[in-house]
């Protein structure tokens, strides 16, 4: 079983799953720092044949801190955009590529309540109560 809680957080499990799974391997597995993100990104890179600075993987990487599927995904898209533009590997190039996704990562980092409920009512056509 993969969870991101151990097995005595897991309160629907009946109680004999949830001692066959404490009696296996229980860990806690934390998101990949830079160092690893990087040598993931050269790893995939140099698989699919795509000559990719560091300067740019490093710029991938710290796109995507938490997630390794979304920082390979992140690649693949760079990967395509160079492919598909057939422009050379620029850090600007990658911006580009990622532009949605960097963008909506730092709107999340300063989402508040009163911005979501501004969102919502802007969406529905309302006037927010203040």
């Amino acid at each position: 079983i993969t969870s991101d809680r151990p097995p005595k957080s897991l309160p629907l499990l009946q109680d004999r799953l949830r001692s066959r799974f404490e009696w296996g391997l229980v860990v806690d597995i934390q998101p990949p720092d830079l160092e690893t993100r990087l040598s993931i990104l050269q790893s995939k890179s140099e698989r699919e044949g795509a000559n990719i600075t560091s300067d740019v993987l490093e710029f991938v990487a710290q796109q995507s801190q938490q997630n390794i599927r979304e920082l390979e995904g992140n690649l693949n898209r760079v990967i395509a955009y160079i492919r598909l533009t057939r422009a050379s590997v620029t850090i600007e190039l990658a911006s580009r590529a990622l532009e949605s996704i960097a963008t909506k990562a730092a709107k999340g980092a300063s989402t508040t309540l009163t911005l979501v409920i501004e969102a919502v009512a802007d969406s529905f056509q309302l006037t927010p109560l203040t």
